[in-house]
């Protein structure tokens, strides 16, 4: 079940379809997933946002394989990686200033 709290805390974002990032059931982080955001915003506005924001956070809702290459060797090393959540603050209030131009 969706956190009723996105759409009574953050309106815009909801409406976006975005959720609360999660590490387990019921442990659910006011910040919406780094990914989901962008996809949802499309590449431009996302840079808009991101040229705004601060501070992300990592809460252990989503890992995922990435490459790690040694600049001196060039080896290659394949490291587990954590994903970035965007505090859902920051989300809504880029979404606000869109809709009050």
């Amino acid at each position: 079940m969706d956190n009723p709290n996105v759409g009574n805390l953050f309106p815009l974002s909801a409406k976006l379809g975005l959720k609360f990032v999660s590490a387990a059931p019921g442990t659910d982080h006011a910040g919406f997933d780094y990914d989901e955001v962008q996809a949802k915003l499309g590449q431009k506005r996302f840079d808009a946002l991101m040229s705004k924001v601060t501070n992300v956070f990592s809460c252990g809702h989503r890992h995922f394989k990435g490459k790690l290459v040694d600049p001196k060797t060039k080896a290659v090393t394949t490291i587990d990686l954590e994903a970035h959540a965007i505090y859902g603050k920051d989300v809504e209030a880029f979404l606000a200033a869109e809709a009050s131009q």
